[in-house]
């Protein structure tokens, strides 16, 4: 009888329990908040995050509800040793996506590893009409499939996301980006990545392809890799939308359609952007689709109006622009010598005007972040910082300095062997003047 009473108990318990709104649960675990715009359920730890991942993941989170970051968060603890060695379990999945609204409160996640080579990939996996607003991702280190970026993988549907930044690495196959790697419709509004970005067609800086409304007010720092095609400053592959107040300062490598700001394009629009890397390379024997602002062009409604690029922007491999009719309205951009770029007249309408500010040596910024002036444009400092080597100097060392610079490339032969007796010896701190002459010997002044 006695054994009869306490089961009898626990099913009571049990029933109880799934009667419990979700709510109250996430509010528990999440100190406080009811989820509502006006009283957000509060995220104050890497477990409040994780939990929300598995709720979301599971089905069991109410949809558009909202949230706040309210401290800075390491993710550390869900790395490399977690999850089988695949590290953080991202928020939404393509069958249950995150379709919230969360703001990071001008708060920064770091520490944040993913090593899987499975779709939707990112801090959040996939979002449907979701927003995420002021949120800092920072030295991430990302390998994922199609749709891999730091912040999100993709976002879908009504939504967007707002000034938020991400650092660190990021890797995949296609529709990969340094923010975001896939945006079908949301906004994309005065965000900026200083990361670097790899992966096989479809790459970009800031995001890997969009498609819905404009990428506007936006900028990236890192080198872009796509060993396929459409690789892209600020955007892989842009379709029926386009890009407002954008810039790039990193290299591009393509293996066939590359541009400094833009990929590869279908009737889409280009406005008073600004592509200032120091390369724009293809990797493909024969490649002819690259251009300074622009690569591939699909379509016969593609607009470009105002943009700029840097005069100085060199080619390699199978890489060509073609005829520069030094046009503000091609794909090629109305050329600015590294002297005009010393002032703010010698960039597009619109990068004097808030949310930029400008201070004279640097570049336009916003959010408080200034970007310093890249060597190439005639500045003393690459925004990336030193590279450390440790020890003699092998070819992963070399290639890590031309990648910090320039992007990547397969080096052979008594160049390279000139750069490493160069480097070679105790361990030091590249300077300037060294990645100078590094490049120098690699690539030529």
């Amino acid at each position: 009888m006695k054994n009869k009473v306490v089961l009898a108990m626990l099913i009571v318990a049990v029933m109880a329990l799934t009667i419990i709104p979700m709510g109250s649960l996430l509010s528990a675990s999440a100190a406080a908040g009811d989820g509502s715009e006006g009283n957000p359920y509060q995220i104050s730890s890497a477990v409040a995050l994780a939990n929300l991942a598995a709720r979301v993941n599971s089905g069991t989170e109410p949809i558009e509800k909202y949230y706040r970051l309210m401290g800075d968060i390491d993710l550390t603890e869900y790395g490399a040793a977690y999850n089988s060695g695949k590290g953080w379990v991202p928020i939404g999945t393509e069958e249950k996506p995150f379709k919230g609204h969360f703001d990071g409160n001008g708060k920064k996640i770091t520490g944040l590893y993913i090593n899987r080579k499975e779709d939707y990939t990112g801090l959040f996996g996939r979002t449907d009409s979701a927003t995420i607003k002021a949120l800092g991702v920072e030295d991430a280190d990302i390998t994922g499939g199609i749709s891999t970026g730091s912040v999100a993988g993709y976002m879908g549907n009504a939504g967007g996301i707002a000034n938020c930044y991400a650092t660190g690495i990021v890797t995949g196959t296609q529709r990969i980006g340094g923010l975001v790697g896939n945006v079908y419709l949301p906004y994309v509004l005065e965000c900026y990545t200083t990361s670097a970005v790899s992966g096989e067609r479809m790459v970009g800086g800031l995001v890997g392809w969009v498609r819905g409304n404009p990428i506007t007010n936006c900028y990236t720092t890192g080198a872009v890799t796509a060993s396929g095609d459409s690789g892209g400053g600020v955007v892989g592959f842009v379709a029926y939308t386009g890009l407002v107040n954008c810039y790039a300062i990193g290299a591009v490598s393509a293996g066939d359609g590359g541009g400094g700001v833009v990929g590869g394009a279908t009737n889409a629009s280009i406005t008073d952007c600004a592509a200032l890397n120091p390369s724009v390379t293809g990797a493909a024997e024969g490649a002819i689709q690259f251009g300074r602002v622009a690569g591939r062009l699909n379509g016969t409604e593609n607009i470009f109006s105002g943009n700029v690029a840097f005069s100085g922007m060199g080619t390699a491999g199978g890489a060509s622009f073609g005829v520069i009719a030094n046009l503000a309205t091609d794909k090629n951009g109305h050329s600015k010598n590294a002297e005009a770029l010393q002032t703010i007249s010698g960039f597009p309408l619109g990068f004097d005007v808030a949310p930029w500010v400008y201070t004279p040596g640097g570049l336009p910024s916003f959010a408080g972040k200034p970007v310093p002036m890249p060597v190439h444009l005639g500045g003393s400092a690459h925004p990336r910082g030193d590279v450390t080597l440790d020890g003699i100097v092998d070819i992963d060392d070399i290639l890590a300095v031309r990648a910090h610079m320039f992007g990547t490339m397969d080096l052979t032969g008594e160049k390279l062997t000139q750069a490493l007796d160069l480097c070679a010896g105790e361990p030091k701190t590249i300077d300037i003047d060294v990645i100078l002459a590094i490049r120098g010997i690699l690539f030529g002044n």
